[in-house]
Protein backbone atom coordinates (compact mmCIF):
# COMPACT_ATOMS: atom_id res chain seq x y z
CA UNK A 1 0.00 0.00 0.00
CA UNK A 2 1.17 3.84 -0.85
CA UNK A 3 1.63 6.28 2.20
CA UNK A 4 0.35 9.99 1.20
CA UNK A 5 3.79 10.55 -0.65
CA UNK A 6 3.99 7.15 -2.85
CA UNK A 7 1.99 6.16 -5.48
CA UNK A 8 0.64 2.49 -5.63
CA UNK A 9 1.29 2.16 -9.46
CA UNK A 10 4.20 5.06 -10.28
CA UNK A 11 4.58 3.73 -14.01
CA UNK A 12 2.85 1.21 -15.81
CA UNK A 13 3.67 -1.81 -18.29
CA UNK A 14 0.91 -3.45 -19.57
CA UNK A 15 1.48 -6.24 -22.22
CA UNK A 16 -0.66 -8.88 -23.77
CA UNK A 17 -3.94 -7.67 -22.73
CA UNK A 18 -6.90 -7.57 -24.75
CA UNK A 19 -6.51 -5.00 -27.38
CA UNK A 20 -3.04 -4.07 -26.02
CA UNK A 21 0.02 -5.75 -27.86
CA UNK A 22 2.64 -3.29 -25.39
CA UNK A 23 2.20 -0.26 -23.44
CA UNK A 24 4.80 1.83 -21.30
CA UNK A 25 3.82 4.62 -19.77
CA UNK A 26 7.06 5.86 -17.71
CA UNK A 27 5.15 7.72 -15.23
CA UNK A 28 1.94 8.04 -13.20
CA UNK A 29 0.86 11.06 -11.32
CA UNK A 30 -1.66 10.97 -8.05
CA UNK A 31 -3.93 12.19 -10.66
CA UNK A 32 -3.60 10.89 -14.36
CA UNK A 33 -6.21 11.32 -16.97
CA UNK A 34 -5.64 9.81 -20.49
CA UNK A 35 -7.07 11.14 -23.66
CA UNK A 36 -7.02 9.52 -27.15
CA UNK A 37 -9.22 8.58 -30.13
CA UNK A 38 -12.45 6.32 -29.22
CA UNK A 39 -10.96 2.67 -29.51
CA UNK A 40 -7.25 3.25 -28.86
CA UNK A 41 -7.23 1.43 -25.70
CA UNK A 42 -7.89 3.75 -22.69
CA UNK A 43 -10.62 2.01 -21.15
CA UNK A 44 -8.40 -0.81 -21.69
CA UNK A 45 -6.13 0.30 -19.49
CA UNK A 46 -8.47 0.84 -16.46
CA UNK A 47 -9.44 -2.76 -17.06
CA UNK A 48 -5.24 -3.81 -16.77
CA UNK A 49 -5.23 -1.83 -13.64
CA UNK A 50 -8.30 -3.41 -12.08
CA UNK A 51 -7.14 -6.81 -12.76
CA UNK A 52 -3.96 -5.53 -10.91
CA UNK A 53 -5.39 -4.33 -7.83
CA UNK A 54 -7.34 -7.87 -7.12
CA UNK A 55 -4.51 -9.60 -8.14
CA UNK A 56 -6.21 -11.53 -10.44
CA UNK A 57 -8.87 -12.67 -8.55
CA UNK A 58 -11.50 -15.03 -10.40
CA UNK A 59 -14.38 -12.96 -9.21
CA UNK A 60 -12.68 -9.67 -10.74
CA UNK A 61 -12.07 -11.43 -14.36
CA UNK A 62 -15.33 -12.46 -14.01
CA UNK A 63 -16.87 -9.38 -13.66
CA UNK A 64 -14.84 -8.20 -16.56
CA UNK A 65 -15.66 -10.18 -19.25
CA UNK A 66 -19.27 -10.45 -18.58
CA UNK A 67 -19.01 -6.41 -18.50
CA UNK A 68 -17.54 -6.37 -21.81
CA UNK A 69 -19.97 -8.93 -22.88
CA UNK A 70 -17.35 -11.63 -23.63
CA UNK A 71 -19.46 -14.54 -22.94
CA UNK A 72 -20.63 -17.61 -25.39
CA UNK A 73 -21.96 -20.68 -26.45
CA UNK A 74 -19.50 -23.30 -25.63
CA UNK A 75 -19.27 -27.03 -26.28
CA UNK A 76 -18.47 -28.54 -22.05
CA UNK A 77 -16.80 -32.48 -21.59
CA UNK A 78 -20.26 -34.08 -22.27
CA UNK A 79 -20.25 -32.55 -26.00
CA UNK A 80 -23.72 -30.43 -24.67
CA UNK A 81 -23.68 -26.62 -25.63
CA UNK A 82 -23.59 -24.53 -22.73
CA UNK A 83 -23.21 -20.84 -22.29
CA UNK A 84 -19.59 -19.97 -21.19
CA UNK A 85 -17.31 -17.01 -20.93
CA UNK A 86 -14.94 -16.28 -23.84
CA UNK A 87 -11.54 -16.18 -21.32
CA UNK A 88 -9.74 -16.06 -24.80
CA UNK A 89 -10.81 -12.30 -25.01
CA UNK A 90 -8.45 -11.39 -21.90
CA UNK A 91 -5.23 -11.81 -24.36
CA UNK A 92 -4.06 -10.00 -27.15
CA UNK A 93 -5.08 -11.02 -30.47
CA UNK A 94 -7.71 -13.58 -29.06
CA UNK A 95 -6.05 -16.56 -30.10
CA UNK A 96 -7.33 -20.21 -28.84
CA UNK A 97 -6.09 -20.38 -25.23
CA UNK A 98 -2.52 -22.30 -25.24
CA UNK A 99 0.05 -21.94 -22.73
CA UNK A 100 2.16 -19.25 -25.70
CA UNK A 101 -0.23 -16.91 -24.32
CA UNK A 102 0.60 -14.34 -21.74
CA UNK A 103 -0.26 -10.96 -20.21
CA UNK A 104 1.66 -9.29 -17.59
CA UNK A 105 0.34 -5.70 -15.56
CA UNK A 106 2.43 -3.94 -13.25
CA UNK A 107 4.90 -1.81 -12.88
CA UNK A 108 8.35 -1.27 -15.22
CA UNK A 109 10.14 -3.68 -12.68
CA UNK A 110 9.82 -7.71 -13.15
CA UNK A 111 9.40 -8.29 -8.97
CA UNK A 112 5.80 -5.92 -9.74
CA UNK A 113 4.75 -7.45 -12.48
CA UNK A 114 1.49 -9.53 -12.28
CA UNK A 115 1.98 -12.58 -15.25
CA UNK A 116 -1.04 -14.67 -16.24
CA UNK A 117 -1.28 -17.38 -18.77
CA UNK A 118 -3.13 -20.31 -19.63
CA UNK A 119 -2.07 -23.39 -18.42
CA UNK A 120 -3.40 -26.94 -19.10
CA UNK A 121 -3.10 -29.00 -15.41
CA UNK A 122 -2.81 -32.55 -14.50
CA UNK A 123 -5.23 -33.33 -11.19
CA UNK A 124 -1.83 -33.99 -8.93
CA UNK A 125 -0.42 -30.54 -10.04
CA UNK A 126 -3.86 -28.95 -8.46
CA UNK A 127 -3.64 -31.30 -4.91
CA UNK A 128 -4.06 -29.16 -1.92
CA UNK A 129 -4.64 -25.57 -3.95
CA UNK A 130 -8.22 -25.90 -3.59
CA UNK A 131 -11.00 -26.90 -0.92
CA UNK A 132 -12.10 -29.89 -2.85
CA UNK A 133 -10.54 -32.54 -5.19
CA UNK A 134 -10.75 -32.17 -8.43
CA UNK A 135 -10.82 -35.80 -10.39
CA UNK A 136 -10.84 -34.96 -13.84
CA UNK A 137 -7.33 -35.59 -15.21
CA UNK A 138 -6.89 -32.62 -17.70
CA UNK A 139 -7.96 -29.19 -16.37
CA UNK A 140 -7.53 -25.62 -18.42
CA UNK A 141 -7.02 -23.12 -15.80
CA UNK A 142 -5.31 -19.26 -15.62
CA UNK A 143 -1.99 -18.94 -13.90
CA UNK A 144 -1.66 -16.17 -11.77
CA UNK A 145 1.88 -15.34 -10.88
CA UNK A 146 2.85 -12.76 -8.27
CA UNK A 147 5.13 -11.63 -5.52
CA UNK A 148 6.61 -15.61 -6.61
CA UNK A 149 3.13 -16.93 -5.54
CA UNK A 150 1.32 -18.77 -7.85
CA UNK A 151 -2.77 -19.60 -8.14
CA UNK A 152 -4.90 -20.70 -10.39
CA UNK A 153 -8.51 -19.48 -11.64
CA UNK A 154 -10.31 -22.59 -13.29
CA UNK A 155 -12.35 -22.16 -16.58
CA UNK A 156 -15.80 -23.30 -16.05
CA UNK A 157 -18.00 -24.86 -17.32
CA UNK A 158 -17.51 -28.50 -16.09
CA UNK A 159 -20.89 -30.47 -14.59
CA UNK A 160 -18.50 -31.76 -11.60
CA UNK A 161 -18.22 -28.34 -10.46
CA UNK A 162 -19.62 -25.16 -8.29
CA UNK A 163 -17.80 -21.99 -8.23
CA UNK A 164 -18.57 -21.59 -4.27
CA UNK A 165 -16.84 -24.93 -4.01
CA UNK A 166 -14.01 -24.15 -5.92
CA UNK A 167 -11.82 -22.20 -3.13
CA UNK A 168 -8.17 -21.41 -3.09
CA UNK A 169 -6.60 -23.25 0.37
CA UNK A 170 -3.32 -21.10 -0.61
CA UNK A 171 -3.87 -17.71 0.50
CA UNK A 172 -3.35 -15.07 -2.19
CA UNK A 173 -1.85 -11.87 -2.45
CA UNK A 174 -3.78 -8.65 -0.29
CA UNK A 175 -5.68 -6.97 -3.30
CA UNK A 176 -5.16 -3.38 -3.09
CA UNK A 177 -8.37 -1.20 -2.53
CA UNK A 178 -10.03 0.14 -6.22
CA UNK A 179 -13.29 1.93 -7.19
CA UNK A 180 -14.33 1.86 -10.54
CA UNK A 181 -16.80 4.09 -12.51
CA UNK A 182 -18.13 3.70 -15.91
CA UNK A 183 -19.25 6.33 -18.36
CA UNK A 184 -22.91 6.01 -17.36
CA UNK A 185 -24.41 6.76 -14.15
CA UNK A 186 -23.79 4.35 -10.75
CA UNK A 187 -27.19 2.49 -9.65
CA UNK A 188 -28.95 3.56 -6.32
CA UNK A 189 -27.87 0.43 -4.70
CA UNK A 190 -24.05 1.06 -5.78
CA UNK A 191 -24.79 5.12 -4.34
CA UNK A 192 -26.23 3.10 -1.17
CA UNK A 193 -23.28 0.58 -0.63
CA UNK A 194 -21.06 3.55 -1.03
CA UNK A 195 -23.09 6.35 1.40
CA UNK A 196 -22.96 4.13 4.03
CA UNK A 197 -19.18 4.70 4.99
CA UNK A 198 -19.19 8.21 5.08
CA UNK A 199 -22.99 9.31 6.49
CA UNK A 200 -22.58 10.98 9.55
CA UNK A 201 -18.76 11.70 9.29
CA UNK A 202 -16.47 14.50 8.19
CA UNK A 203 -16.85 13.25 4.28
CA UNK A 204 -20.20 13.58 4.52
CA UNK A 205 -19.55 17.58 3.95
CA UNK A 206 -16.90 17.15 1.40
CA UNK A 207 -19.38 15.22 -0.74
CA UNK A 208 -21.90 17.65 -0.30
CA UNK A 209 -18.90 20.29 -1.44
CA UNK A 210 -18.51 18.69 -4.61
CA UNK A 211 -22.25 18.38 -5.53
CA UNK A 212 -22.67 21.69 -5.13
CA UNK A 213 -20.28 22.55 -7.91
CA UNK A 214 -22.31 21.52 -10.16
CA UNK A 215 -26.24 21.64 -8.56
CA UNK A 216 -26.86 25.89 -8.82
CA UNK A 217 -29.45 25.53 -6.09
CA UNK A 218 -27.11 24.69 -2.97
CA UNK A 219 -27.75 21.98 -0.97
CA UNK A 220 -27.69 21.55 2.08
CA UNK A 221 -28.39 18.04 3.71
CA UNK A 222 -27.80 14.83 2.36
CA UNK A 223 -30.08 11.32 3.14
CA UNK A 224 -30.59 7.93 1.52
CA UNK A 225 -33.78 6.32 2.31
CA UNK A 226 -32.77 2.67 1.58
CA UNK A 227 -35.13 -0.06 -0.08
CA UNK A 228 -36.81 -1.86 2.97
CA UNK A 229 -39.89 0.29 2.23
CA UNK A 230 -42.85 -1.05 0.90
CA UNK A 231 -45.66 -0.22 -0.68
CA UNK A 232 -48.91 -1.54 -2.57
CA UNK A 233 -48.53 -1.43 -5.94
CA UNK A 234 -51.88 -2.64 -7.11
CA UNK A 235 -54.64 -4.73 -5.85
CA UNK A 236 -55.39 -8.15 -6.82
CA UNK A 237 -58.72 -9.31 -8.57
CA UNK A 238 -60.21 -10.87 -5.55
CA UNK A 239 -59.84 -8.17 -3.30
CA UNK A 240 -57.10 -6.10 -1.21
CA UNK A 241 -56.06 -9.21 0.87
CA UNK A 242 -54.24 -10.27 -2.81
CA UNK A 243 -52.41 -6.85 -3.05
CA UNK A 244 -49.25 -6.68 -4.44
CA UNK A 245 -46.28 -5.72 -2.66
CA UNK A 246 -43.47 -3.92 -4.61
CA UNK A 247 -39.87 -2.98 -2.71
CA UNK A 248 -38.68 0.86 -3.51
CA UNK A 249 -35.57 0.74 -4.43
CA UNK A 250 -33.02 3.09 -2.62
CA UNK A 251 -33.03 6.77 -3.25
CA UNK A 252 -31.18 9.54 -2.50
CA UNK A 253 -32.98 12.73 -1.35
CA UNK A 254 -31.40 16.54 -0.90
CA UNK A 255 -32.96 19.07 1.20
CA UNK A 256 -31.94 22.25 -0.57
CA UNK A 257 -30.08 25.71 1.51
CA UNK A 258 -34.06 27.87 2.07
CA UNK A 259 -36.10 25.16 1.36
CA UNK A 260 -35.67 23.64 5.01
CA UNK A 261 -38.77 21.19 5.08
CA UNK A 262 -38.76 19.32 1.84
CA UNK A 263 -36.81 16.61 0.20
CA UNK A 264 -36.05 17.05 -3.34
CA UNK A 265 -34.88 13.51 -5.23
CA UNK A 266 -31.47 14.01 -6.42
CA UNK A 267 -32.21 12.94 -9.71
CA UNK A 268 -34.73 15.54 -10.54
CA UNK A 269 -31.71 17.77 -10.33
CA UNK A 270 -30.24 16.42 -13.56
CA UNK A 271 -27.49 13.73 -14.06
CA UNK A 272 -24.84 15.94 -13.61
CA UNK A 273 -25.70 16.08 -10.30
CA UNK A 274 -26.42 12.15 -9.70
CA UNK A 275 -22.72 11.87 -11.68
CA UNK A 276 -20.59 14.37 -9.26
CA UNK A 277 -22.41 12.35 -5.95
CA UNK A 278 -21.03 8.99 -7.47
CA UNK A 279 -17.44 10.51 -8.14
CA UNK A 280 -17.66 12.34 -4.48
CA UNK A 281 -18.84 9.12 -2.84
CA UNK A 282 -16.36 7.05 -4.56
CA UNK A 283 -13.62 9.55 -3.59
CA UNK A 284 -14.40 9.34 -0.37
CA UNK A 285 -14.53 5.52 -0.40
CA UNK A 286 -11.32 5.18 -2.56
CA UNK A 287 -8.44 6.09 0.85
CA UNK A 288 -4.81 4.44 -0.03
CA UNK A 289 -6.24 2.85 -3.15
CA UNK A 290 -7.34 3.16 -6.68
CA UNK A 291 -10.55 4.77 -8.31
CA UNK A 292 -10.74 4.57 -12.15
CA UNK A 293 -12.84 6.78 -13.88
CA UNK A 294 -14.02 6.25 -17.72
CA UNK A 295 -15.16 9.19 -19.53
CA UNK A 296 -15.43 11.36 -16.58
CA UNK A 297 -16.23 14.44 -18.37
CA UNK A 298 -20.30 12.59 -18.96
CA UNK A 299 -22.63 14.88 -17.00
CA UNK A 300 -19.91 17.40 -16.08
CA UNK A 301 -20.96 20.68 -17.97
CA UNK A 302 -17.58 22.27 -19.47
CA UNK A 303 -18.75 25.17 -17.36
CA UNK A 304 -17.70 23.42 -13.92
CA UNK A 305 -14.48 21.30 -15.13
CA UNK A 306 -12.08 23.34 -13.58
CA UNK A 307 -13.71 23.76 -10.06
CA UNK A 308 -14.37 19.83 -10.54
CA UNK A 309 -11.15 19.30 -11.61
CA UNK A 310 -10.21 21.37 -8.41
CA UNK A 311 -11.77 19.10 -6.15
CA UNK A 312 -10.46 15.96 -7.63
CA UNK A 313 -6.92 17.01 -6.94
CA UNK A 314 -7.29 18.45 -3.91
CA UNK A 315 -9.65 15.24 -2.46
CA UNK A 316 -6.63 12.52 -3.76
CA UNK A 317 -3.93 14.27 -2.16
CA UNK A 318 -5.69 14.20 1.55
CA UNK A 319 -6.99 10.66 0.87
CA UNK A 320 -4.20 9.26 -0.34
CA UNK A 321 -6.30 7.85 -4.06
CA UNK A 322 -4.32 7.43 -7.10
CA UNK A 323 -6.64 8.55 -9.92
CA UNK A 324 -6.91 7.37 -13.61
CA UNK A 325 -9.80 8.67 -15.39
CA UNK A 326 -10.07 8.64 -19.40
CA UNK A 327 -11.99 11.32 -21.64
CA UNK A 328 -11.98 12.18 -25.06
CA UNK A 329 -13.21 15.97 -24.38
CA UNK A 330 -11.46 19.04 -25.11
CA UNK A 331 -13.20 21.14 -22.44
CA UNK A 332 -12.31 18.35 -19.66
CA UNK A 333 -8.66 18.44 -21.03
CA UNK A 334 -8.77 22.26 -20.36
CA UNK A 335 -10.46 21.80 -16.78
CA UNK A 336 -7.77 19.48 -15.71
CA UNK A 337 -4.93 21.84 -17.47
CA UNK A 338 -5.63 24.59 -15.39
CA UNK A 339 -6.73 22.96 -11.80
CA UNK A 340 -3.18 20.98 -12.34
CA UNK A 341 -1.01 24.19 -13.09
CA UNK A 342 -2.67 25.76 -10.29
CA UNK A 343 -2.29 22.87 -7.54
CA UNK A 344 1.24 22.50 -5.93
CA UNK A 345 0.16 19.55 -3.67
CA UNK A 346 -1.11 17.07 -6.30
CA UNK A 347 1.03 16.01 -9.19
CA UNK A 348 -1.49 15.98 -12.39
CA UNK A 349 -0.08 13.96 -15.07
CA UNK A 350 -2.32 13.90 -19.23
CA UNK A 351 -1.42 11.36 -21.36
CA UNK A 352 -2.42 11.12 -24.87
CA UNK A 353 -2.46 7.45 -26.34
CA UNK A 354 -1.96 6.90 -29.94
CA UNK A 355 -0.85 4.49 -32.42
CA UNK A 356 2.29 4.20 -34.76
CA UNK A 357 2.92 1.81 -36.86
CA UNK A 358 0.94 -0.27 -35.37
CA UNK A 359 2.50 -0.03 -31.68
CA UNK A 360 0.65 2.21 -28.92
CA UNK A 361 2.44 4.72 -27.50
CA UNK A 362 1.75 7.25 -24.83
CA UNK A 363 2.61 11.11 -25.14
CA UNK A 364 3.09 12.95 -21.65
CA UNK A 365 1.87 17.08 -21.68
CA UNK A 366 4.18 18.49 -18.57
CA UNK A 367 2.70 20.93 -16.72
CA UNK A 368 3.89 24.06 -18.40
CA UNK A 369 2.67 21.88 -21.68
CA UNK A 370 -0.53 21.73 -20.14
CA UNK A 371 -0.57 25.59 -19.57
CA UNK A 372 0.54 26.58 -22.75
CA UNK A 373 -2.09 24.23 -24.47
CA UNK A 374 -5.37 25.48 -22.16
CA UNK A 375 -4.21 29.41 -22.82
CA UNK A 376 -4.04 28.54 -26.57
CA UNK A 377 -6.32 26.43 -27.47
CA UNK A 378 -4.13 23.96 -28.57
CA UNK A 379 -5.64 19.93 -29.65
CA UNK A 380 -4.19 17.45 -27.53
CA UNK A 381 -6.82 14.65 -27.53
Amino acid sequence: MGTANSLLLPDLTIKGFRGIDELMIPRLGRVTLLAGENGIGKTSVLDAIRLYAARGRRNELVKLLRGRDEEDIIVDEEGESVPGLDWAALFYGRNPLSEELTLSIGSGKASDQMIMQPADLEEEELEGQFAIDISETHIQAIKVAFHGSNHYVLIYPNRGWKPRQIKNNIPLPSPIKCQSIGPGLMSSIELYSLWDAVALLADEDKVIEALNIIVEKKVDRITMVNGGQASPSHYGRIGPERRVISRLPPRVLVRLIGRPNSRVPLRSLGDGASRMFGIALSLANSSGGFLLIDEIENGIHYSKQRDFWSMVLRTAYHNNVQIIATTHSYDCIKGFAQAATENEQTEGVLLRLSRRHGSLLPVEYRKKDLLVAAENNIEVR
